[in-house]
């Protein structure tokens, strides 16, 4: 059964930045506020959830061929789990699977995409190396906003009819390293040799679906994608380290709406769950409710007490005698990322609630490695009226492409998405992104509005898992082994992500070990 955790409603200290006029919230004075946005289709008719955490979190599946697509309470899917991995691009992890799969937009090893090398250092173009990639030690690429935005347009202040021609990667590298060591840089156009190297990962996207046209939500690093997963903004931040991330950030966001609506959410965690980036989840009640570690994953699947969301965060550093890294992060090993996509998975699939689940696995972003297809520019909408205050970026571009694979019984084996249908695409311009997965749960869980103007726009995916009538029966119990592992754990990795997980960890703690008995029901 899941634990309780004593919990305290102590909140992180933090010094206020000039980039954020009116701490709470309000716009800078001279930007005018758009209007809110209206709720499309109205609340749904699932009946709010009434359970406690130590209940069974499954509804009857209906029967065959009842599914609407209107109605999200017919809809097969009752519990979804979401893994979200660190730093690789679609064509890096998936992009050789071409090679066996044409009907996958990938890359294949005679194909002529190069990236030019600035002529200070080498006057030879970098072509790619599809299957050359390295299960651990690959530099990490430079992936900041203005790197990401000299891969797209092969300079770095491009003109706004420049066409994002994917040029620039290598010469981000090297402006970045100061380097014209040509191993590294060729390290940024290979790609993973995804059947031998990446196993587990190879079977998923062969049985289930993948995604290939799934966008991060900005052109930028870890943490801005990572606050439009969890709540399609980033409130103008653009970088992985301002103080907010310490003081918690103020805006809504979906383990919000979750627990408005009454719908049971964990955040599995090994170092400090990524939920209490937020300033409303850091209270005793919620780290009591709606956070475990993640060893209790496994029992709770296999008992059947996984909640209606799950968030599994991976470890994001190595920490010595504590933390193994899992998270696929460069120069992390690969393999300790596919043992825990494969833990996952068995536990789901051999646990009683696996045919009214869903698990999403899915990059945070691009990682700095090359990827050809251009990411959208035209007709995605700026999620409210923050901008950068550092780059000047309206948010109005999207990432690049990254790995998303969906895992279910009730989708068909095999599939590819590319484009969302024209039922799942609120606006003309719309794409899959990060977005897209608030966009879904506002539909599955019945929320009664949206995020902000980018989950309003984002396509969903439900019509992946409302194309069959039964559930299959012939998904694999278990998964191939990964690679053995390279990184024994004694490797210091990720300093500057550590000390804020390090802070993160800090909050959680305090706030499960020093409160009062009183301020447990608080």
């Amino acid at each position: 059964m899941p634990v309780s955790h004593p919990a305290s409603a102590a909140a992180a200290g933090g010094t206020s930045t000039q980039s954020e006029t009116a701490q709470e919230g309000k716009p800078p004075a001279d930007v005018e506020e758009h209007p809110p946005l209206e709720t499309a289709g109205g609340a749904s008719t699932v009946p709010p959830y009434q359970g406690t955490r130590n209940t069974t979190y499954v509804r009857q599946k209906p029967p065959p061929y009842q599914f609407d697509r209107t109605k999200p309470d017919s809809w097969p899917i009752k519990n979804v789990v979401l893994i979200v991995l660190e730093n690789r691009s679609f064509d890096h992890y998936l992009g050789a699977m071409a090679d066996e799969r044409p009907d996958i937009n990938g890359v294949h090893e005679n194909d002529t995409y190069a990236n030019p090398t600035w002529d200070v250092y080498q006057t030879e173009d970098l072509d790619v190396l599809s299957k050359q990639a390295v299960q651990m030690g690959i530099r990490d690429p430079p992936h900041e906003a203005n790197m990401a935005r000299l891969g797209i347009y092969g300079k770095m202040f491009p003109e706004p009819d420049d066409p994002p021609n994917m040029s620039g990667f290598v010469k981000a590298a090297q402006l970045h390293w100061r380097s014209s060591q040509m191993t590294d840089l060729r390290d940024i156009m290979d790609g993973m040799d995804t059947k031998t190297m990446l196993p587990v990962t190879w079977t998923l996207a062969n049985e289930f679906a993948v995604f290939q046209n799934w966008y991060a939500s900005v052109p930028g690093p870890t943490y801005p994608n990572r606050l439009f997963i969890y709540s399609c903004t980033s409130r103008g931040d653009l970088s992985n380290f301002n103080s907010r991330i310490f003081r918690g950030y103020p805006q809504d966001s979906i383990f919000t709406r979750l627990t408005q609506q009454n719908v049971s959410w964990i955040n599995y965690h090994t170092m400090a769950p990524l939920s209490l980036f937020f300033k409303d989840q850091r209270s005793a009640r919620n780290i009591r409710e709606n956070t475990a570690p993640y060893e209790d994953f496994a029992k709770h699947a296999a008992n059947g007490e996984l909640p209606e969301f799950t968030m599994i965060d991976p470890t994001f550093v190595n920490m010595v005698g504590a933390y193994v890294e899992n998270d696929a992060h460069p120069p992390s090993d690969t393999a300790r990322a596919e043992a825990l996509v494969k833990e996952v998975y068995e536990a789901v699939r051999n646990g009683p609630q696996w045919n009214t689940t869903l698990l999403i696995i899915t990059f945070d972003e691009h990682g700095g490695f090359w990827d050809h297809v251009p990411p959208p520019a035209k007709g995605v909408p700026p999620p409210d009226v923050y901008s950068s205050s550092r780059t000047d970026f309206a948010f109005d571009r999207l990432g690049l492409r990254v790995p998303t694979i969906m895992i279910s019984p009730w989708i068909n084996k095999g599939r590819v998405v590319s484009e969302p249908e024209p039922d799942d695409k609120p606006s003309p311009t719309s794409h899959f992104e990060h977005c897209s997965l608030a966009a879904t749960f506002k539909k599955m869980f019945g929320w009664d509005r949206f995020l902000t103007r980018r989950d309003a726009w984002a396509a969903t995916f439900e019509g992946i898992f409302l194309e069959r009538s039964e559930p299959r029966t012939d998904c694999p119990t278990t998964l191939p082994e990964p690679l053995p592992f390279m990184d024994d754990g004694n490797r210091i990795s990720g300093l500057k992500l550590g000390i804020i997980e390090a802070a993160l960890r800090k909050v959680w703690t305090i706030m499960r070990y020093t409160v009062g008995v009183a301020d447990l029901t608080n």
